[in-house]
């Protein structure tokens, strides 16, 4: 099976590992990439990939080590986003404007992480959709600290919720 990959990368084919039927994709930001999966036989990864059919863009879902694809979804209002896997307890930042260069994050003490919830159910499979400018790419890479992988400009996060896709962060980082 050949991930469908949403955006334009150097030598893209050579930075992915085949894990079963999923695809880990090794340009997700490093602070998650090897949580995120392209899966073409799920539904709800096929509907959002239609949504983001641009080449800046990359989709994934997110899947624990120990292969449990639901997550408790926490979020505060800078936005960042940490999941914790009801089956296992690993707890992973799915975004935090700290991991990505072109962010500045504004901190406030009164910051609380608030579980999410939709009609009761509080475990979701997470999808992340991440954008990507590669104009400057070619003149960053001559950088060897520079990880392109990081540097987003964009990023949405959906939870699954029975046959409903609810965005809970559509957020600019530059």
């Amino acid at each position: 099976m050949s991930a469908r990959l949403i955006h334009f990368l150097p030598d893209l084919n050579d930075q992915s590992k085949t894990k079963g039927m999923l695809t880990v994709l090794d340009t997700a930001p490093e602070h998650i990439k090897n949580y995120c999966f392209a899966d073409e036989n799920d539904r709800t990864y096929q509907q959002l990939c239609k949504e983001f059919d641009e080449e800046h863009y990359s989709l994934y879902q997110i899947k624990c080590i120990c292969g449990n694809t639901e997550w408790n979804v926490y979020c505060d209002p800078n936005p960042t986003v940490k999941a914790i896997c009801p089956k296992c307890r690993q707890e992973i930042t799915v975004y935090d404007l700290i991991y990505y260069p072109a962010a500045v994050k504004c901190s406030r003490d009164d910051d609380v992480f608030t579980q999410e919830a939709h009609n009761g159910i509080t475990e979701f499979k997470v999808y992340v959709a991440f954008e990507y400018v590669p104009e400057e790419w070619e003149e960053l890479s001559k950088d060897p600290d520079y990880r392109f992988n990081d540097d987003i400009t964009w990023c949405c996060i959906y939870l699954k919720c029975g046959d409903e896709i609810i965005n809970i962060v559509n957020d600019e980082t530059a």
